[in-house]
This record gives C-alpha cells, sequence and structure tokens, in this order.
C-alpha cells in the first residue's frame, strides 16, 4: 500500500515537473475538448511545449491528423496502413490558398508538405508527428522534424480551406 502511494506521488511530482495543469501550454483544440465526461483522466496534449511530444494522451488535435490521414487513405492525398497493431499514416498537407503562387501570406506550408506519423492501434496516444519537408533542398538534418503546433494547426487549417475550394 505503501509503495503505491509513493509511485502515485512520484508520478504528481513528475506530472509537475512536466508542466500538466493549469499552466501548461496546450493546443487550442484541446482547449475546446477540454474532459470528456467519458474519459477516465483529462487529455494530455501533445504540443504544450510548442512542439510535438510523444508524451500525450488523447490530444485533439493529434487525433484530428490521423484523422485526415485515414480520411485521405481512400483518396488521393494520403495514406494510412496498419500492421501487427500499430498504425502507420501520412498525409500531403496542401498550401494555404493565399500563399500560391506567390501571394502575400507567407505560412509554414507554402508549397505543400507532408505529416507522418505512427501510433499503437487507434488508441489515445500518438507516438510520432514529424514534417517532411520537400523543399528543404537536401538539408537531411532539417527535412525531417517533429511538427510544431503552429505547423500542425495551419495543416488543419489548409484542410479545412482545401475542402472547400470548388474542384477543376
Amino acid at each position: 500500500m505503501a509503495r503505491e502511494c509513493a509511485a502515485d506521488q512520484r508520478s504528481t511530482d513528475e506530472d509537475d515537473q512536466r508542466g500538466i495543469g493549469e499552466e501548461a501550454m496546450k493546443c487550442k483544440l484541446c482547449i475546446e475538448q477540454g474532459h470528456p465526461p467519458n474519459f477516465g483522466s483529462p487529455p494530455r496534449c501533445a504540443f504544450e511545449s510548442g512542439e510535438f511530444s510523444s508524451d500525450n494522451w488523447n490530444c485533439a488535435t493529434a487525433i484530428r491528423i490521423r484523422e485526415l490521414m485515414y480520411q485521405e487513405s481512400f483518396g488521393e492525398l494520403g495514406l494510412r496502413l496498419r500492421m501487427h497493431d500499430q498504425s502507420f499514416g501520412s498525409l500531403w498537407v496542401p498550401p494555404h490558398p493565399e500563399d500560391i503562387p506567390y501571394g502575400k501570406r507567407i505560412g509554414p506550408w507554402r508549397g505543400g508538405g507532408f505529416i507522418s506519423g505512427y501510433w499503437y492501434k487507434d488508441r489515445g496516444q500518438t507516438e510520432m508527428l514529424i514534417r517532411v519537408d520537400p523543399r528543404d533542398g537536401g538539408n537531411e538534418k532539417e527535412a525531417a522534424l517533429r511538427l510544431t503546433l503552429a505547423e500542425a494547426e495551419a495543416a488543419i487549417e489548409n484542410w479545412d480551406l482545401y475542402k472547400l475550394e470548388p474542384k477543376r
């Protein structure tokens, strides 16, 4: 019994050190989602530091990106596969309509790019989300980086706008 209590206290101390709680930065979708009543514990945002962290659970932005990967795997702009209970996905992110061809707005997805990631089954934790940028010109060190909150939110916005555009 004392061992369980010590473990619980250690877990709480670790959460405090990570910044989980009211002071932690959260993505806009996690704030909107709040703590659903059917969740045993509150969601933990994947973007608390501003950059993707695998120490997350049911982050609304990460889940939305996974949903886009799944939806687009039936089209031509995404890929999702599952092997031995591990899910993998990749999604082409369109540029913002005002970014092309030489718009005044310079967004993080100017010219488009890819998000790739993986997660276990369809559970709450997203283990990895990275940005793969073909525009980088061959710099391998920066061609694939952990996704930032700004990039994730811009990708979702670009997809929402892309879906509203009339197709030619």
